[in-house]
């Protein structure tokens, strides 16, 4: 006597067919798309610097920062954001992200001195994926190397425009209420040079460059070799006792989501 009759043995095999054979798919897609981030070349962006000047005017203050984006002819690439703060011992904070091609990311707190690192292989599917989701110069920073869009929102693209005699694309988006124009430079890998934003509360920021120069970077921008190694939520804690508050319960939920990141990637020796 059969378990099932063959009626319902087709249905189980039909619904199951509409169950995995999706998932299948997907697997394969996945699957292949790793092999293309394997095999891809990583692609090459001019070595540089931009300097820029930030000024945000809103709710009857105006702050400033220095924003610097570098990137090296190895594709190693800092961020730097430096700004006014009493509670530092030289009067200001530098925080810096860094992005080495080796395949490790290193954040650093200058207020505290204190860093984190964290460690993937420079074959890592992430570690490629970023590079080719970079934007390609060679389309005039409209698509990135992978030949999809550069843009999470939709933009309006305003063409080519001019910032300290360089071409750039101009790009106009608005979220939330807020309207943002960038500027970016094909000259220096499609990093913004010029930024402004209007904040839907009357608010505005402007970013200009202050310097903008092609050529291998500072090497002292990729330098943290004195700072301590510490994990992100030490870190936010100690930054947090230095300036005489707490760690806010609105960052809080995204710093354990770092400090889990941190956990597993962390140097074994640091």
């Amino acid at each position: 006597m059969t378990l099932f009759s063959k009626h319902i043995r087709f249905w189980i095999c039909f619904i199951s067919a509409g169950i995995f054979l999706p998932l299948g798919a997907k697997a394969y897609r996945f699957l292949s798309m790793q092999r293309e981030l394997q095999n891809a070349a990583l692609p090459s962006l001019p070595a540089h610097t931009v300097t820029l000047l930030e000024t945000s005017h809103g709710n009857n203050l105006t702050r400033q920062m220095t924003i610097i984006y570098a990137r090296r002819a190895d594709g190693s690439t800092v961020r730097v954001n430096r700004m006014a703060d009493s509670f530092s011992r030289t009067g200001e904070t530098e925080n810096k992200a860094i992005r080495l091609a080796t395949g490790v990311y290193i954040n650093s707190y200058s207020d505290v001195n204190m860093k984190n690192t964290r460690i993937r292989d420079a074959n890592d599917q992430m570690v490629k994926g970023h590079a080719l989701a970079q934007a390609d110069p060679t389309s005039n920073c409209t698509k990135n190397f992978s030949g999809t869009t550069t843009l999470l929102i939709p933009a309006k693209y305003q063409g080519m425009d001019t910032v300290e005699g360089y071409p750039a694309l101009k790009t106009i988006t608005e979220t939330g209420g807020s309207l943002w124009t960038d500027w970016c430079a094909p000259a220096f890998g499609c990093d913004i040079v010029k930024h402004h934003v209007d904040f839907n509360d009357g608010g505005y920021s402007d970013q200009i460059a202050t310097q903008l120069e092609p050529g291998e970077p500072d090497p002292a921008l990729f330098d943290v070799a004195n700072m301590q190694e510490a994990s992100p939520l030490k870190i936010a804690t100690a930054s947090a006792q230095l300036h005489h508050r707490t760690v806010s319960d609105r960052l809080l939920p995204n710093i354990m989501e770092t400090e889990k990141k941190y956990q597993r990637l962390k140097p074994q020796n640091p």
